[in-house]
Formats: structure tokens, sequence, C-alpha cells
């Protein structure tokens, strides 16, 4: 099971231990800074990737953030602070989308987008392993035909699978990179990426003005003691901490806080839905995480005047924690349709706008 930052906090719990803190002395830091922020993947090994790196101002490949926070820069010197390093086990590969040469120049691309597998000396690479989101495209106006490894031919093919960096072609809601790079297909900024939607909230709390750490001593009751997590919220005079470290002493009963003020991740309960998802005119079949979506939610579809038939949802995952959403092939005249979907549970509305385009 592999959790994300925002719903680890958002699934700990409220303790209000004002009646137990020593108020009679306490210890009140500014808090350790960040010297250098690093979100990575592996080392590139194909050619695009390896040219992007050596183009990149901060020697990163695609996707992959580096921020070094300097006290000056003459001579260079690092701030006093600590580090938080990312290194996730996959490789990124810079896609590219097809051009038509033989089209006007006023339209060039294709919807075919393909990744290269060689490295600078163009020879064959076996990559480490790679991530990527899968979009079907029509390319009916710019059919292909391609012979697979085991003879098989495929003549003018009129729709395909593509690799992509991002779900959803245009306006994407989410990527799989750290940097808010352009996108190989579209060219936008890919604004809501990992570090955007996860980190963010984390890291520029770090370095709000007013973030303090406390160093306070309370005598916690065992059942409070037994059951805190550093996901929990410690409560203080109407005041909510985060928990940055905690130790109990078996001797004396006492508990020895470390905490923070100003810091917290938003987070609609638990799980990142996006509020818009547009599609292309092709079928798609869309899964969310959702935890408890089998029991927990009453799921409504509501007419945007095209009709609700178009799309169907369903319950995914031996755990029932996956929202499923299909969506049927736009027909053609019908230029644009769009509905929304609403899950309601555990006091919370969320709703969702799927909008088809031809």
């Amino acid at each position: 099971y592999i959790n994300t930052l925002d719903s680890y906090y958002a699934q700990g719990q409220r303790y209000d231990a004002t009646k137990y803190i020593d108020f009679a002395k306490f210890d009140v830091d500014r808090g350790e800074l960040l010297k250098r922020i690093a979100f990575e993947f592996e080392e590139p090994s194909t050619i695009l990737n390896m040219e992007f790196k050596k183009r990149a101002a901060d020697g990163q490949g695609y996707g992959a953030s580096l921020v070094n926070v300097y006290e000056s820069l003459t001579p260079k010197k690092l701030i006093d602070g600590d580090t938080l390093e990312v290194k996730l086990p996959f490789e990124q590969i810079y896609f590219e989308r097809l051009v038509d040469q033989n089209t006007a120049v006023s339209t060039p691309d294709t919807n075919i987008q393909t990744g290269v597998i060689l490295d600078d000396n163009l020879n064959q690479v076996v990559p480490k392993p790679v991530l990527h989101y899968v979009t079907r495209q029509d390319i009916s106006t710019t059919p292909i035909r391609f012979v697979d490894d085991l003879g098989n031919d495929y003549d003018d093919l009129t729709s395909l699978n593509s690799p992509i960096h991002h779900f959803g072609v245009d306006q994407p809601i989410y990527s799989n990179l750290f940097e808010a790079e352009f996108s190989n297909f579209t060219g936008e900024t890919l604004v809501n990426n990992l570090y955007s939607i996860h980190y963010k909230d984390y890291v520029t709390a770090i370095f709000e003005l007013k973030r303090r750490t406390f160093m306070y001593t309370a005598n916690l009751p065992i059942q409070i003691v037994t059951r805190l997590e550093l996901n929990d919220v410690i409560s203080i005079g109407q005041i909510d901490y985060r928990i940055n470290k905690y130790s109990y002493n078996l001797l004396n009963g006492l508990t020895k806080l470390e905490l923070i003020n100003g810091f917290d991740t938003t987070l609609q309960n638990r799980v990142y839905i996006p509020s818009v998802i547009t599609l292309g005119k092709l079928f798609e079949n869309l899964v969310f995480n959702v935890e408890g979506i089998a029991t927990d939610y009453v799921i409504t579809k509501i007419d945007d005047g095209f009709g609700t038939s178009w799309a169907s949802t369903s319950v995914i995952g031996t755990d029932n924690n996956l929202a499923g959403i299909s969506v049927t092939t736009l027909g053609a005249g019908v230029g644009t349709r769009s509905m929304i979907i609403r899950y309601v549970g555990n006091g919370v509305t969320t709703d969702i706008t799927i909008v088809q385009n031809e």
C-alpha cells in the first residue's frame, strides 16, 4: 500500500493536550529550513532525455527538480538546513509527437506520440522501469501501418494508444512529473504534478515566516501516549500543531513534544479528485483511489443537458476502494458533451464534471 503525504496527514487524529502541558517552561525555535530540495528519477539512458538534461539549467532530466537554497551567491554558500530528497526507481522517457511533413505547415502534428528507446550513440538501450499514462487517440486523418516483432501486420490503424506524461490530454489534471514541464504532446505547462499536488503545501510551510518549533513537556494520559502517531494533531490552547517528533519517558511518565505550528495539508476526503476531466472523442476508462467508495459513498449522475447514459460508474478492486468511470465514444457531429458525477460520503460532496470533445 502506497500512501500520499496529504492522505497520511488527513488520516491522523486530533488530541486536545492543553490541560496536560507544563507551561512553566517551554522552548521556541525558528525550526529547521531546507538547503536542498531534490525530486529525482533514475538517470536517463535514452537520447532525448539525455540531451534535455545537458541543456537544463539545473542539470536534471525531464520531470525531475532540484532547488538549492543559498545564503550567498558570491561565494556560493548553502544555508544551514536539512535536505529533502525523493528519488523514484523509475526512468522518464522524453516522448515525441510525430509530425506529418506532407500536410500544410499550419497543422503538421499528428495524434501519434512515440518514445525513442536509443542511447546517444543510437544504439538500442533497456531503460529502467517506465511509468506513463496512455491516451487513446483518433488518428483516422493520418492512419499508420506497422509490423511488430512477431510479424503481425497492422494496416491503416485509425485509433492508437499512445504514451503520455499526463492524465487528460487538454487541461491535464495530473502528471507523473515533479517539475512543471511543457507537455510533449500539447506544449502546455503541466502545473498539476507530483510536487504541486503532494509536496508543495509541506515545503512552502517550512519557509513560512511565522513557522516555529515548540518544545513542550506534557503529562499525557497513557491512552493518548499509546495511540499517538506522527500524523496526529496536538491542540494546545485552541491552536493546532503538527508533531515533528516526540519521546516518552517510562520512568516519570512525561512526554517530550516537538511541535510545529502553521503547517497543514489540504485534501478532499483523503484522495485527490479532480473537479473537471476533459476527454477526447474515444471511449475512456478512468479509475480513482477513493477509500470506502463501496460502503461510504452515494454516487449519482447529474444531467448537464446531454443525458447521462454515455457514462457509467462502478466499484473496482478487491478492497472496494477504486471508483471507476467509463465513458463511451462520442458520436460524429455531436461536438461536445458534459455531465456531472457526484460523490457524497462522510459529510463531503465531491463533483466531477466530465467533458468530452470531438
